[in-house]
């Protein structure tokens, strides 16, 4: 009896552990869906700009010009994404480490 009570924290502490680990696991495949989805989208704006712009336009400077300009805002787009997913990432360890 007295060795199930003495055992009885450490399941308690094994099944949050456990339960955290799950929570994390799930928040995680949340977060990557996430940037998958904002690469995504990320990837096919430029395209989307592009597409008008080439039709429109015969001259290769603007086209090249536009399509720098659309990188640019990908690369800066990109970084936002890759930082909120740090940030969210730094908060579920923080989340993490105050539940144990």
């Amino acid at each position: 009896l007295n060795f199930i009570i003495i055992f009885i924290p450490f399941i308690i502490d094994f099944i949050i552990l456990a339960v955290n680990v799950i929570n994390f696991i799930i928040i995680l495949v949340i977060i990557t869906i996430i940037t998958v989805i904002t690469a995504i989208t990320i990837i096919t704006i430029p395209i989307i700009i592009l597409i008008p712009i080439v039709t429109t336009t015969t001259t290769t400077t603007t086209i090249l010009i536009n399509y720098g300009f659309s990188l640019h805002i990908m690369e800066f787009l990109q970084f936002l994404a890759y930082f909120a997913f740090l940030k969210g990432y730094f908060y579920l360890q923080l989340i993490v480490l105050l539940h144990i």
